[in-house]
């Protein structure tokens, strides 16, 4: 089954840069295919596994979790976050994390 693909991209605002850790979950029933910006990184995530991406970013550390939807697509959600859930049900997604 071919990886769906993903589009991360980690945003900062600047001079407010500090180390920091993303842990991304994949909580689907498919592979994943990640590419991180801006550090251009490019990687899988296979079925219920997780990957984690470092980088300078304004941000906490985060979780960005990835789930299947009733659909038969993918949402995911955010963590520490005001609860607000990305839906997209196929496709490219962007996650743009600030």
């Amino acid at each position: 089954m071919t990886p769906v693909p993903f589009l991360v991209r980690l945003m900062s605002r600047a001079g407010n840069m500090k180390k920091s850790e993303i842990l991304i979950e994949n909580r689907t029933s498919k592979a994943m295919q990640f590419h991180v910006e801006p550090e251009c990184v490019q990687f899988e995530i296979p079925v219920e596994k997780a990957a984690e991406v470092s980088g300078h970013y304004e941000s906490e550390p985060i979780t960005i979790q990835f789930s299947d939807d009733e659909d038969g697509g993918v949402f995911g959600a955010v963590f520490p976050g005001d609860g607000g859930v990305i839906v997209r049900i196929d496709g490219q997604m962007i996650v743009e994390t600030i």
